[in-house]
């Protein structure tokens, strides 16, 4: 199992390394040998969302609380690409690429250094925000 913190680090680490890649690559058929990263960063990173929004509902609005969480995501996605559209056309694709990578690893690396610092683990210890799996 993984906790919620896991996710979103696993998935930021598999998105910096993705994009910093598209950024080599002189043919632009090599993309799609990273590409598949693509799925594994949304995969845990919806993951991630939809459980946090779980935890932190009040008990009967956890629905709302997706909606919520998926709308704060639309207006970031919103706002990633106007502001990413001007980068780009001002700096070009590689900045663009290689900015997103290194603000993304920032960002992981600070909730990896939260994650140990605020809530460190016991060897043998449950992980409280670990993401259930369903038993078929």
């Amino acid at each position: 199992k993984f906790s919620c913190p896991t996710l979103l680090i696993l998935g930021g680490l598999c998105y910096s390394v993705r994009v910093w890649l598209y950024t080599l690559f002189e043919n632009p058929w090599m993309m799609l040998t990273v590409e598949p990263m693509h799925g594994v960063t949304h995969a845990f990173l919806r993951i991630a969302l939809v459980h946090y929004s779980k935890q932190l509902a009040t008990p009967g609005l956890e629905t709302t609380a997706q909606s919520v969480a998926g709308v704060a995501r639309s207006l970031g996605q919103i706002s990633g690409m106007v502001i990413g559209g001007l980068v780009m056309e001002r700096y070009g694709s590689a900045v663009l690429y290689r900015g997103a990578a290194v603000v993304v690893l920032s960002t992981v690396v600070l909730l990896g250094l939260v994650e140990t610092i605020c809530h460190p683990k016991k060897r043998g210890d449950a992980d409280g925000g670990e993401v259930p799996r369903e038993n078929k």
